[in-house]
This record gives C-alpha cells, sequence and structure tokens, in this order.
C-alpha cells in the first residue's frame, strides 16, 4: 500500500512525458467568465449513464432571477468534440427565507470550487465570497450547494450563518474557497480559511445521515480558536482531501492545508474524534513548508498510488 500526499513544492527530481496536441477537446466559455477556473469529471448513472466535465466560472453573469450583474456559475459539457456545447447549470436560483437577511450574490465566485463524489455520487459547487447582510452587517460568509448525481440541487450548505459575526471569529468565514467528500460517502468536508481572523478553521458534516455527528478543528459548538494550534492568517483549510490509511490502517483522516502558517505554509493531518459530547477534528500530524514564502499546502491531493484502499 502506497499513499502519497501532493502539495505544493518544488521537487529536485521530476519526469515529464507529452501531451497529445493532435486531438484535442476544447470547450469554449464566455468571454471574461474566467470559464475553467475549477473543474471535475462527474460519472452520472441515473437517470442515464453519462461522462461529464463539470466547470467553474467564478465570473459568469447572473442568471435572471439572481438579481445581481455578475456571480459566477457551473457548466456540464459532454465529451464531444463540439466546443460550444456546454450548458449552464441552474445554481443559486432561490432567495433565502424572510429574516435570515439579503443574499448578496454580486461577485459572489459561483464556481470557485467543484467537487464530485464519485460515480453515480453527489457534487458539491462553492461561492467563498457570497455576503450575508443582515442587520447592518455585510458578513462575507462563503456557501456551497450540494448536487444530486443529476446535477439538481439538493442542498444548501452554510456553516458560519448564525455565528459570532465579528471580524476575529466568523463574520469573514469565507466558506467555499475548497470542499472534499469522505471516502466512505458519509461526510462532506468544508472550510473557512477567513474564520478567527483568517486563522481558519475546517467542518466535517454528514451528508444526508443527520445521526451522525458533525465533526469541526475544535469542539464542536465552543468557539475557542486557542484550540487551533496555528497563528493567524494561516488560511487553514485553503486546500483540503480525505484519505483513509495515511496514519493508521482504516482511519478516516482530513487533510487541510494552511499556505500562510510559520511564513511558509503547512499541512495539517486532522482525525475526527469526540471529546465530551463535542464532535472534534484532532490535529495528529503537521508537515511543514520547505522555506519562507513557498506557500506550502496552497493545493494537494491525496491519491492511492496502487489502488489497495
Amino acid at each position: 500500500m502506497n499513499l502519497w500526499l501532493l502539495c505544493s513544492l518544488n521537487l529536485q527530481h521530476a519526469s515529464a512525458f507529452n501531451l497529445d496536441n493532435t486531438t484535442v477537446l476544447r470547450k469554449n466559455g464566455e468571454s471574461g467568465s474566467l470559464f475553467g477556473y475549477s473543474l471535475a469529471m462527474h460519472h452520472q448513472l441515473k437517470p442515464t449513464d453519462q461522462q461529464l466535465l463539470l466547470i467553474g466560472a467564478p465570473h459568469a453573469k447572473a442568471l435572471p432571477s439572481q438579481k445581481a450583474n455578475i456571480t459566477g456559475g457551473l457548466y456540464r459539457c459532454e465529451f464531444t468534440m463540439q466546443s460550444d456545447d456546454c450548458e449552464r447549470i441552474p445554481v443559486d436560483t432561490e432567495d433565502e427565507k424572510p429574516g435570515q437577511g439579503i443574499d448578496h450574490r454580486e461577485n459572489q465566485w459561483m464556481g470557485v470550487h467543484v467537487k464530485s463524489q464519485g460515480p453515480g455520487g453527489k457534487v458539491v459547487v462553492c461561492a467563498h465570497r457570497y455576503q450575508q447582510w443582515i442587520y447592518n452587517n455585510q458578513l462575507v460568509l462563503g456557501r456551497c450547494f450540494i448536487l444530486k448525481e443529476n446535477l439538481i440541487v439538493e442542498d444548501t450548505r452554510t456553516f458560519c450563518r448564525n455565528r459570532p459575526k465579528s471580524k476575529d471569529l466568523f463574520g469573514y468565514c469565507q466558506q467555499g474557497i475548497s470542499a472534499a467528500f469522505t471516502k466512505d460517502k458519509e461526510y462532506i468536508v468544508f472550510s473557512g480559511p477567513g474564520a478567527y481572523d483568517w486563522k481558519g478553521t475546517v467542518r466535517m458534516e454528514p451528508i444526508e445521515n443527520f445521526l451522525l455527528d458533525p465533526y469541526e478543528a475544535r469542539d464542536q459548538n465552543v468557539f475557542n480558536e486557542r484550540r487551533i494550534p496555528l497563528g493567524i492568517s494561516s488560511y487553514l483549510g485553503f486546500a483540503l482531501d480525505t484519505g483513509t490509511h495515511l496514519l493508521k490502517k482504516e482511519e478516516q483522516v482530513i487533510v487541510a492545508g494552511a499556505p500562510r502558517s510559520n511564513l511558509s505554509g503547512e499541512v495539517l493531518f486532522l482525525k475526527p474524534e469526540a471529546v465530551e459530547d463535542q464532535g472534534s477534528l484532532h490535529v495528529a500530524h503537521i508537515l511543514q513548508g520547505p522555506g519562507l514564502a513557498s506557500s506550502f499546502g496552497y493545493s494537494l491531493a491525496v491519491i492511492d498510488l496502487n489502488a489497495d484502499g
């Protein structure tokens, strides 16, 4: 069993390979929309079996119902030789219920991150600059949408909503820069790199089975940033992934990048555990960056090279 964690790190030894430039599939988006900022392969099994490419365009024009000019969007593309056959997926088309503030979608960067759960699974797409305007507060909360395998919106998640609003707590949470599904398909993992004065936080919550406990990088419902062993402006959760067998066999681990931590960047291995009936993501291990301003952890991926789980 060989599992590797790939982080933003310059390696001294590397090998290269050629890319086929004769049979290229090209998909075009609207000018200025940042079409292609994020990508995900998605295998839909029902109602029809389809292989799709999902593309985020964080500067796409707003849909007619969104009451904004530029909101960003998500597109679905089939694997064809046509370059202009991508379709916009209607996401974020309904306003919040009365009493929950005003949805401010202008420049919210919908499509900054998109992730598929795998064959027959769900999809998550996020807008990290979404704002909630309530009681003279302009809260940059960010939020994510969970889509069914057929790409119909199923749920909205904004875990920083209804929390303390100050800048050094959750007023600039910016959920959605990254998100990931756990390998057991029970949980989804979000981050709020702007929480706690940009120290950042990570939250793991059930997708459908709400009898399962949520977990967070400090004790659940105890907003104490001192329990996260990083300095301010670390951007914890800027990149996320999950894996098993990383530290111990069958053990589920969240891997989170903090590219500005300790001046060089760090990657944290977080283990879910219950402490005094509170769901906590415990820091089990920290990888440190190679040098000053290297932004170690800016991007990462957990991969299983020999496919043994």
